[in-house]
Formats: C-alpha cells, sequence, structure tokens
C-alpha cells in the first residue's frame, strides 16, 4: 500500500501554486483508485478458499446481487446462541412507535429496534457473530476488499399499513460495494413484510429515473413491471446476503409485525457513514469494545485476523 506520508506529499495543495491545484485534485483520485487496487490485492492474497458451496453463494450475489440461504445451511458456529439471545432481546421492543414525520428516514416511523452499542454490551452472543470467520470470509470474497463491521441492529417492523422509511424503494450508499446480511427472527411469509428487490440485471440507475433517490410502489411499477420483483420470504434462521448498494431494494410493507437482525458490512474505507457515527462516541465505543476484551479467546478461535479484521 501506499504510505500516508507519500500522499500527504501530494495531496497537500497549500504548497502549490493555482494552475497545479486542479491537477492535484485528479492526482488525488487515481492516487486514491490505485491505493484502493493495491489494498485489493494485499487482501486477497491472504484470504481463505472458499469451498464449493461458499464460491457457489458469491456467484449468485455477484449475478443477482441477492444470495438466500438459512442459519443451518450456513452452519455457522454459534447460530444457536445468535438465536437465543435474539429471542431474549426481541421482548424488549414495543410495538408503539415514536414517528418523526419530518425526517423520512427516522426508523420510528415503522420499526423499533436495539442499535450496535446496546447490542454489543447487552446481548453479545449477536454482536459476536457478526465477527465469526466463514461470514467474514464470505463477505470479504465478494467486498473484494479489507472489510469494515459497520453495525448490527435488531428490528421490529411494525404493521402499521405505511410505506415509508426503508419500505420505499432505494439503494444503499455506504460504499460502491457492500453487503447486508439479514436474519429473520420470525416466519415471514409474503404477507410479513419480506425483503423485496429488483436484480442486479435489471435494477435501473439513477439517471433513469427522474423522481430522485426513492420510490414508492406505483412509480417502481412505471419503471420495471410488478412480475419483475423479486421478494424474500422464509421462515425464522432465514439468512439474506444483499448488496444493498448494487440493487433497488425494500421491506414490503408488512401486514403483522416481523423481527430481523440487519448487520451491515463495507470496505474500510466506506463512502458515507453518517447513520453510523453514534457507534464511534466515547461511551458507545466502549460498550462495543467490551464484548472484544471479554471474548479475545472467542475471537482468537474465529482468526479474525489480516484483512478479515473489522476496524
Amino acid at each position: 500500500m501506499l504510505s500516508n506520508k507519500f500522499k500527504e506529499s501530494i495531496f497537500n495543495q497549500v504548497s502549490y501554486p493555482h494552475h497545479l491545484r486542479r491537477f492535484s485534485n485528479y492526482s488525488k483520485r487515481y492516487i486514491d483508485r490505485l491505493d484502493y487496487k493495491l489494498q485489493k490485492i494485499a487482501c486477497l492474497s491472504s484470504l481463505p478458499t472458499l469451498s464449493e458451496v461458499d464460491r457457489q453463494a458469491i456467484d449468485v450475489l455477484k449475478e443477482d446481487g441477492v444470495y438466500v440461504t438459512s442459519l443451518g445451511k450456513l452452519n455457522i458456529d454459534n447460530s444457536d446462541r445468535l438465536l437465543e439471545s435474539a429471542r431474549q432481546a426481541m421482548v424488549s421492543l414495543p410495538s408503539t412507535l415514536s414517528p418523526d414525520l419530518t425526517n423520512e428516514w427516522h426508523i420510528g416511523n415503522h420499526a423499533n429496534q436495539i442499535g450496535s452499542a446496546a447490542i454489543a454490551a447487552d446481548h453479545p452472543d449477536i454482536y459476536l457473530w457478526g465477527l465469526q470467520r466463514k461470514l467474514l470470509t464470505l463477505i470479504t470474497h465478494y467486498i473484494y476488499q479489507p472489510i469494515t463491521y459497520l453495525s448490527v441492529n435488531l428490528r421490529r417492523d411494525i404493521a402499521n399499513g405505511r410505506q415509508l422509511g426503508t419500505r420505499v424503494w432505494h439503494r444503499d450508499g455506504e460504499d460502491h460495494r457492500m453487503l447486508k446480511v439479514i436474519i429473520y427472527l420470525n416466519d415471514t411469509d409474503k404477507d410479513g413484510g419480506p425483503f423485496e428487490y429488483i436484480p442486479r440485471a435489471i435494477t435501473p440507475g439513477h439517471e433513469a429515473l427522474s423522481s430522485g433517490a426513492t420510490l414508492v410502489d406505483a412509480e417502481m411499477a412505471k419503471v420495471i413491471p410488478k412480475h419483475r420483483w423479486k421478494a424474500s420470504p422464509g421462515l425464522a434462521g432465514t439468512v439474506i446476503f444483499a448488496d444493498t448498494a448494487a440493487v433497488w431494494h425494500h421491506g414490503k410493507i408488512p401486514q403483522r409485525d416481523r423481527y430481523s437482525l440487519f448487520f451491515t458490512y463495507t470496505s474500510r474505507r466506506p463512502r458515507w457513514i453518517e447513520p453510523y457515527l453514534g457507534n464511534f462516541k466515547p461511551e458507545n465505543a466502549q460498550r462495543l469494545l467490551a464484548p472484544l476484551i471479554f471474548g479475545a479467546k472467542a475471537l482468537r478461535n474465529v482468526g479474525v485476523l489480516g484483512c478479515l479484521s473489522p476496524r
């Protein structure tokens, strides 16, 4: 990788004549891309080899943008502890909402959730499951970069009949390539608010849409016919790997409450992390680190090392 000192010498425009500053901006762009590729090479050279089944999962993700499986098929260590801890946590989520209709994306408009810091402090088995070696290997092979474990949330999506927040069609902007790992905690059929998406091959670019970065169902139907939308219903324990930056997606409006876990992963240089900045406040950072300290032996066992290490 390129040294920080080298990059600073290029990017420090204060000492440049005016006519060279534009050149410096172009140089910064290409040096960043070079550094990105060098990190990729260094990371991939140390990655464990995937099994044939896991390689097929990556191939489906690259082709479709989404891969659906189950905890049983994934066979990731401590999945039983994950589910038991999640069941205990679910009971604390209220059935009433705390809306803020001035903010379209306010989670309280349609769901209640437990955030990363609270999960790490009170339900560490959930938090630590997101660091299992097999899971991180899969994610790193797909993102093709050293990765960041950005967050984990436990959500109760309330059946209030409204399409807003993450129920409108959108694409995520955290990174160029990212993964959300969604686990259903209750049976989620077509009326239970399943994850729904437009396959990568036909997902429209933003430039094709005149109505901006989000669409309600009626607007999306004018762009992509409903029969080409793909819903992902499943029993409790269903796991969905989704590149939510690559495909248009949303949660269908549920007719009964849905419980789910959302794990979010990006590269170590995500494009946009404003919604996650609360995790980096000192008080929350301490709560996030506690399970890693007390679970040090477990982390050594899962081999969270090298380019698999969370930042």
